[in-house]
């Protein structure tokens, strides 16, 4: 997670894993129900939780032609005002690598 342009990764590395939540069970039993529903809850649920400036999405169960249906969706959660935006990436292993550097060089600089 990127807070104030800044890597905050929580003490054991798992901040901005909403997939923890407890309202998530579908997910802790590894029982992916990909549902645009459930994607839009757990949209609204990040945004409510960080408020964060963008949001962006990725992964098999998101396609890009689905941003306008979550965002629509979210509306019923989040108020307009409180909307973040939401980008889709379909390839986020740039930014992967990108964030491990930057942890280890804040942890090099302690």
């Amino acid at each position: 997670m990127i807070l104030d342009n800044q890597l905050i990764d929580g003490n054991n590395g798992i901040a901005g894993e909403v997939a923890y939540l407890p309202l998530f069970d579908f997910l802790k039993k590894r029982e992916f129900d990909n549902s645009l529903e459930n994607i839009i809850q757990v949209v609204a649920t990040t945004i409510v939780m960080y408020n964060p400036h963008l949001l962006i999405l990725t992964g098999e169960n998101i396609k890009e032609d689905d941003l306008e249906a979550i965002q629509k969706g979210d509306l019923n959660y989040v108020p307009i005002h409180f909307m973040s935006s939401l980008k889709y990436q379909e390839n986020c292993e740039d930014y992967y690598f990108q964030g491990l550097e930057s942890q280890i060089i804040q942890r090099i600089q302690l």
